[in-house]
Formats: structure tokens, C-alpha cells, sequence
């Protein structure tokens, strides 16, 4: 290996990534092989990545694919998540897709696959995803990672969107007995969908108030305080749910479910006969 990617490689190793990259930029890659050229490229693309310039990063990661010389997978893998945070996710997941062919690390691979699975949710290709969400949890389970646990609540939510809610919440039970608070968290959320679809009220409350409990500063409060104006709608309980509905306005007037604000205004109570 020519001294100055060697000393490049070095100064990334020690994240200075600033000199480094004027250290490679310096380099006639004319005057290298194809493997070092490939280095070189792939090298400065994985630098403009971690200093956060997207677009010249996939411009230096793509001159690297360009050389004749095999990538193992981690160069279509940065390009994958450059292409994301560009928000261009068939590319991204075109590329993730191809990584996860070329990549022979397994926990490499599985890690991949877990990204790719997330990035063809966003591209609402669910059975895809499930697939590989199924395909990465025996990998994960028993290691001390976030991995396991994340896909079990990927997996519980679409089947929640694919309305087979006996399969969900045997996914989002797996999670609670992972005795992880966040997780335990994400899986009492997702049986709150369930228990809004069977339109029990009460134990709508009871998941609500767990979630809170375990994580107070969870991520969807917006949608936790919706399913409590819903469950005292199916409790019938007027005065409780005008005064939820009231607050939950007031805290979310442009939310995301404004739409359904005049129609959970208008909603009709039952009259219980004395």
C-alpha cells in the first residue's frame, strides 16, 4: 500500500478526517493501482459522509464502483445511506439491496438487511420488509443489541397494517418479555392499535397510561393522547372526552390528525336509559 494512504487511513482512524482528506486529495491516482485507486476513492467518500456532504460523497463512492476492482459490499452500503439521507430512497434501497449480496460479515449483513428492511417501510413495500425482518431475528435474539427488539415492533405494526392482529400482538407480547423499558414501551404502543381496532376503551386507557410510565418522553405522544379521546369516546364517557379532546387540540391544533377534529367534535353520545 502506497505510505500516504497508509498515513490517510491513519489520521480516519483517528478521526481527522480533515487531514486526511487533504492528504488524499493531494494523491495523482494516475500513478496508483486499481486497488489503491479504488481505496482512494472509497476512502474520500466515506469522509464526505461523516462530515455530513451527502451528494459529494455518492459522487466519490460511484467514481470508486467505477474501478476495476470488487467491492465486498461497504461501499454500496455507504451509498445506500447517502442516497437516504438525500431522501432518495429506490436508490438507496437499491444500493442497500446490493450490499446485502456482497457483504460476507454476517453481523455486517444482518445489520444491512435491518436498514434495508426499515428503508422499504418508508417505501411502503411491507411484504418486502417483513421479509427481511423474519429473516434477521434469529441472527439478533440473545444479542446485546437494539436489533431483535426493533424488528419484532416493525414486524407487530405491519401486520397491524395487514389487520392480522392475532400475529401482531404476538410479536409486541415477545417484546415486553425482553425487560427493556423503551421496548416494552414500543410494544404496549403498538397493542394500543389493536385494542383501538376492537374499540375497548378501557384497556386503551390501561396501554396509554403503561407507555407513559415506562418512557415519559416517548416519541408519539401526539398519537398516545388520540387513542385517549378515542377510548372515552368508546367508553361513552361525554364529559371525560370533551375535556381530553379540548386539551388535545389545544396542544396539537395543526397535528396530524386535524382532519378528524370536526368529526370528533361532532361525535354523538349514546344515551344511557336511567
Amino acid at each position: 500500500m502506497h505510505i500516504d494512504i497508509a498515513e490517510a487511513q491513519e489520521l480516519i482512524k483517528n478521526n481527522k478526517l480533515q487531514e486526511a482528506l487533504q492528504l488524499y486529495l493531494s494523491i495523482d491516482p494516475l500513478e496508483m493501482d486499481y486497488e489503491e485507486q479504488f481505496t482512494i476513492a472509497s476512502d474520500i467518500g466515506f469522509i464526505f459522509y461523516e462530515l455530513g456532504y451527502y451528494q459529494e460523497a455518492i459522487d466519490y463512492l460511484l467514481q470508486a464502483l467505477t474501478i476495476e476492482f470488487t467491492d465486498n459490499g461497504s461501499v454500496n452500503r455507504m451509498l445506500g445511506f447517502a442516497y437516504k439521507h438525500l431522501n432518495n430512497y429506490d436508490l438507496a434501497a437499491e444500493y442497500l439491496e446490493e450490499a446485502v449480496h456482497l457483504l460476507t460479515n454476517e453481523n455486517e449483513k444482518n445489520v444491512c438487511k435491518f436498514e434495508l428492511a426499515r428503508l422499504l417501510m418508508l417505501l411502503e413495500d411491507f411484504l418486502l420488509a417483513e421479509q427481511y425482518f423474519k429473516d434477521i431475528l434469529p441472527f439478533f435474539k440473545g444479542k446485546p443489541s437494539d436489533y431483535y427488539g426493533s424488528s419484532l415492533y416493525y414486524l407487530g405494526q405491519i401486520n397491524i397494517m395487514k389487520r392480522a392482529e392475532d400475529i401482531a400482538d404476538e410479536y409486541f407480547n415477545e417484546l415486553v418479555k425482553l425487560e427493556n423499558k423503551p421496548h416494552q414501551a414500543h410494544a404496549f404502543f403498538g397493542k394500543l392499535f389493536i385494542a383501538n381496532f376492537n374499540q375497548d376503551g378501557e384497556q386503551m386507557l390501561d396501554l396509554a397510561a403503561k407507555v407513559m410510565a415506562l418512557q415519559p418522553d416517548f416519541y408519539e405522544r401526539e398519537t398516545i393522547t388520540y387513542f385517549t379521546v378515542k377510548a372515552y369516546q368508546y367508553l361513552n364517557d361525554r364529559v371525560t372526552y370533551e375535556a381530553a379532546l379540548k386539551q388535545f387540540i389545544d396542544l396539537y391544533p395543526e397535528g396530524k390528525y386535524k382532519s378528524e377534529y370536526e368529526q370528533l367534535k361532532n361525535h354523538v353520545f349514546k344515551v344511557t336509559e336511567i
